[in-house]
């Protein structure tokens, strides 16, 4: 029994110190911020789309710990071989014909490329935004960099997008990563609570099983009452009384013998 008592407390507590580290840490191990959203929410609503758009771009820099594409000195940019009008600050690490012109993405590096998109929605329609995360998946492909596309946690992404992943057979993901002025509870902080409460209600439950079944009632302690003088008078009145009736018994049955 303490065997197991022992092999569920440890348990318990492990699942309760697994969980509050994941909580407190908002960790996420697939994602180069290493963060399941984002620090801090992004701008939604602004009557110039520039500041939406480099609201999220600002978050995710700091995030990754990496400046902006944009801000870099050269830009780097996926081309087509034969680039119209190309600003000169601009360097070409990977063409291809199916690229129309350039494309610039918000992050770069040796290990993968990450693009912000903080928009309600993400739809095939949107002609502009489709061939570019198109050319990203392309370059993803040949450079073997993993391409992720940040998103709100409440942007609606078409399937085609989740569609080019296989299509080019590429590592990465979309990720629900921007905090908006909304309120957000993420799901996986919800499950990580749901797993504190429940080791707690373990070793709660567990120690009382525990306690029922280890209860041994206290015995009772005999007290020994002293005997009264009257009382102990009144025996050896009982004990002279038995005496002297089986003295005269034997003494009768001797008389008739003789």
């Amino acid at each position: 029994m303490k065997t197991l008592k022992r092999i569920v407390f440890i348990g318990a507590f492990a699942v309760i110190a697994i969980c509050t580290g994941l909580l407190i840490t908002n960790y996420d191990p697939n994602n180069p911020t290493n963060r399941r959203y984002s620090s801090e929410p992004v701008i939604t609503q602004s009557d110039d789309l520039n500041i939406i758009g480099e609201s999220g771009e600002n978050v995710l820099s700091k995030d990754l710990g990496m400046l902006r594409n944009e801000k870099s000195k050269p830009r780097q940019a996926f081309c087509n071989p034969e680039p119209q009008n190309i600003p000169s600050d601009i360097e070409c690490i990977f063409t291809s014909n199916e690229i129309e012109n350039f494309r610039i993405p918000d992050f770069i590096s040796e290990s993968y490329i990450a693009e912000s998109k903080n928009a309600r929605e993400l739809s095939v329609n949107q002609e502009r935004n489709y061939k570019q995360i198109r050319a990203f998946a392309l370059a993803s492909k040949e450079t073997e960099r993993p391409l992720y596309i940040y998103v709100r946690h409440n942007t609606e992404v078409g399937q085609a997008y989740y569609d080019l992943y296989q299509e080019f057979e590429i590592d990465g993901r979309i990720i629900h990563y921007f905090q908006t002025e909304q309120a957000f509870v993420d799901p996986v902080d919800f499950n990580l609570l749901m797993g504190i409460v429940g080791g707690l209600s373990i070793i709660v439950i567990w120690t009382g099983i525990s306690g029922i079944v280890t209860f041994k009632p206290k015995p009772q302690s005999s007290v020994v009452v002293p005997e009264h003088k009257s009382s102990r008078r009144a025996r050896n009145a009982v004990d002279d009384y038995d005496n002297f009736m089986r003295s005269a018994g034997d003494n009768a049955r001797r008389t008739l013998d003789d």
